[in-house]
């Protein structure tokens, strides 16, 4: 009887940390894409640093003004990654999650980094200002509920409620489209800086997306990572582990003596 009960509780101990390591796992964000930007020579033609193997292949298509190394000269334009139909063929799935983030610092005018449209337009972006204490978000038409928050002019820049600080900054959109279902609910954008963030209805259902940055009309300044993540559904493992510590749970219940 004392080596079941042993080798209860060491299964037990062995499911628990199955558990626990596999939440760490779930609790984060799975990267799909990273740019850390260590290269030479232009931005366009080169491969992400990291790339999921779902975009095998993919390769970034920038103004020539964008650096391998992060650096943007005078630039006018966007550097972006053709991510095809991966969020629509994912719409309404528990883990239809995704941000897209860049650290940067311009040192005039603006950078801006978040999804775009299969034609490059704007879907949801939000960029910062050299001047500090401006930060910028805007999106084309009325796909992001401008009307709904009194915004006058649909497609423009516009100035949220929080303000840059001074150097590097982090700053994205996170797509949240796990209560899509194409009519009553189109998904959520949530615009952040830093830990400041505001929330948006999507009041349509943008179609194929890329993922990127771009700039305004003569930016300079630099830019030193660049990331497209999602948050996984909960995994199989962790549904075995729960599985199997109530199976054994109730056998020890049932018999104590085990």
């Amino acid at each position: 009887m004392k080596t079941v009960q042993t080798l209860t509780h060491s299964t037990l101990t062995v499911i628990t940390a199955l558990m626990l390591l596999t939440a760490s796992h779930v609790a984060g964000a799975t990267v799909l894409i990273s740019e850390d930007f260590t290269g030479t020579g232009e931005l366009h033609g080169e491969t992400p640093t990291y790339l999921d193997p779902a975009f095998s292949g993919l390769t970034w298509v920038a103004e020539s003004t964008f650096g391998a190394d992060g650096t943007i000269s005078n630039a006018s334009g966007k550097a972006m990654l053709d991510i095809g139909d991966f969020i629509d063929n994912n719409r309404g799935n528990p883990d239809a999650i995704y941000t897209v983030s860049l650290t940067g610092e311009p040192s005039n005018d603006w950078f801006s980094s978040g999804f775009y449209g299969d034609n490059l337009n704007v879907s949801s972006e939000i960029g910062i200002d050299a001047a500090v204490g401006v930060t910028l978000y805007r999106s084309s038409g009325d796909a992001e509920g401008w009307t709904s928050v009194n915004q006058s002019s649909p497609g423009s820049i516009v100035r949220p409620d929080f303000a840059t600080g001074s150097g590097p900054q982090t700053f994205g959109v996170t797509l949240d489209l796990t209560q899509w279902d194409g009519s009553s609910n189109h998904g959520t954008l949530t615009y952040f800086l830093g830990n400041t963030s505001i929330d948006y209805d999507l009041q349509d259902t943008p179609s194929g997306y890329l993922v990127g940055f771009g700039t305004a009309t003569g930016t300079s300044g630099s830019v030193t990572s660049f990331e497209f993540t999602q948050v996984p559904e909960p995994g199989t493992l962790w549904l075995l582990g729960l599985g199997l510590s109530s199976l054994l749970w109730f056998r020890r219940k049932r018999n104590p003596a085990a």
